[in-house]
């Protein structure tokens, strides 16, 4: 029974690879508002980063542009609560949480109210989770820069492969895959699999909320898309 065990399952990835089923991206009411940006940060597994660099992303632009920044979660693991309780030891009914210049929205505020957000901030990031139903990957393959967040271990590619595949219909051109912990080799081994798809390793940062610079350096070839653009003539290609 041994014997060609790894043809057989070669032959079984690429049985269940070939018969993927397209799925169907749900139609939401969002609609281009002059420059601003919607930032979507969501994983292919649970407890893969997706809060915390999506926290990482959101402290980066509100130093970076000068300004108030957003966040929303909207993963099955809310956490904005206990860190407003953690921050400033009481919970509150607020479904709005200000630390410095992050607007954190909690998970209380309804999706169908987030596009209304794009009219009070330059820059929104929705902390999605794990990528599991429809609405949360509605929202991410329509934000102006989806972040995808994966991991860099050998045996956890196959997850940010089959989700690419998934939605292979839908434009990816500014899809930025994102590998927590990663080191170089990692970050190497999973754009070799992933082709086309720009692919860093973001290191170790404890606090999101305080600056470091190698993380900074990462952050800014990872947001370029917008930054770059947004110096010249602004940027956005939410719908």
């Amino acid at each position: 029974m041994n014997h060609g065990w790894q043809e057989k399952l070669l032959e079984v990835q690429h049985l269940v690879e070939t018969n993927t089923q397209q799925v169907a991206v749900p139609e939401l009411d969002f609609k281009r508002v002059g420059e601003r940006i919607v930032i979507a940060v969501g994983s292919v597994f649970e407890g893969a980063g997706s809060t915390h660099t999506a926290l990482l992303i959101a402290h980066y632009l509100a130093r970076y542009a000068k300004t108030k920044v957003a966040v929303w979660e909207g993963g099955s693991r809310p956490c904005f609560s206990f860190l407003e309780y953690i921050k400033e030891g009481n919970y509150s009914n607020h479904p709005r949480y200000d630390l410095g210049d992050i607007a954190l929205y909690k998970a209380e505020v309804s999706e169908h109210w987030v596009g209304s957000l794009m009219n009070e901030y330059k820059y929104t990031v929705l902390d999605l989770g794990c990528l599991t139903s429809s609405n949360q990957a509605g929202l991410f393959v329509q934000a102006s820069l989806p972040v995808l967040i994966g991991s860099g271990s050998e045996w956890r590619v196959k997850e940010l492969i089959s989700f690419c595949r998934e939605y292979s219909r839908v434009p990816q051109d500014y899809w930025r895959i994102a590998l927590p912990l990663a080191n170089d080799q990692n970050q190497e081994m999973v754009a070799g699999c992933l082709s086309g798809r720009p692919v860093f390793a973001v290191p170790n940062h404890p606090d999101p909320f305080q600056l470091q610079t190698n993380t900074d350096e990462l952050l800014e070839g990872l947001l370029s898309p917008i930054l770059q653009k947004q110096k010249k003539r602004g940027f956005s290609r939410f719908f």
